[in-house]
């Protein structure tokens, strides 16, 4: 083997050590903010089960900050109890960048048990904003979806 082909031999060998500790030292930092946004995710899902378990409750769940802003279409909300059966929440998706958490949902409203009336399927979509590790904004928006009659 020549001069040349060994220098050369030489030159190429920590090429690929090298290229393999920079894949290795860059994806170090993604799983920080992975689990960053992992933790933002199930921050405000969290939120949202403790809303959707009482939502009559006047009282903010913990996830939020005591000064939550929400800003929505319809900012009316429902006094006291009401004649109708209000579904699970279903998370379709939720999706989570930065400092920010999208999520749609949907659920279903309709009649007490074993009474006769029509059930309203909603879909939500709603934007909260993150810091501190609690939600400080969101915008919210209800779509309504389509009604059925139930016997």
């Amino acid at each position: 083997m020549s001069k040349h082909y060994t220098k050369l031999l030489l030159l190429l060998i920590p090429l690929p050590v090298w290229f393999f500790l920079s894949l290795a030292v860059g994806s170090a930092e993604e799983p920080c903010e992975l689990c960053h946004l992992c933790q933002n995710k199930a921050l405000v899902k969290a939120a949202i089960l403790a809303f959707d378990e009482d939502p009559y409750d006047a009282n903010l769940p913990e996830q939020f900050d005591p000064n939550y802003v929400q800003w929505d279409a319809d900012s009316t909300f429902a006094e006291g109890p009401t004649p109708h059966h209000i579904g699970p929440v279903a998370f379709e998706s939720i999706i989570s960048e930065g400092d920010m958490v999208a999520v749609r949902l949907s659920w279903n409203t309709g009649p007490l048990l074993g009474v006769p009336g029509i059930v309203t399927t909603y879909t939500e979509l709603a934007i909260y904003r993150i810091a501190g590790g609690k939600i400080v904004e969101g915008w919210v928006a209800e779509i309504f979806q389509y009604s059925d009659q139930y016997d």
